[in-house]
């Protein structure tokens, strides 16, 4: 998106191949080098990519939050009934 604008120097940029953004990404290392203990998803596929690392987030001990008006999905009903599972 043209419209972020990205500082290398300060922004952690991971290209990831699998739903979740902790499978094979070192972003679970840099959670705990800062000490995070917060991890707050947004994205585009309720139902793939936010539920994949919603769990895996949870399953690491983070505190998980999905906010409703920054994520979405291809049909509402997927969307409401994964936001309703991760709940």
């Amino acid at each position: 998106d043209d419209r972020l604008r990205i500082d290398r120097a300060v922004d952690a940029v991971y290209t990831k191949k699998m739903p979740s953004c902790f499978h094979e990404t070192p972003l679970q290392s840099l959670l705990v080098w800062h000490r995070v203990d917060t991890v707050v998803l947004t994205g585009g596929s309720t139902s793939g990519c936010i539920r994949a690392s919603a769990v895996d987030s949870l399953s690491r001990g983070y505190r998980t939050v999905v906010p409703i008006e920054c994520v979405a999905d291809k049909h509402e009903s997927y969307h409401y009934a994964n936001l309703t599972d991760l709940a």
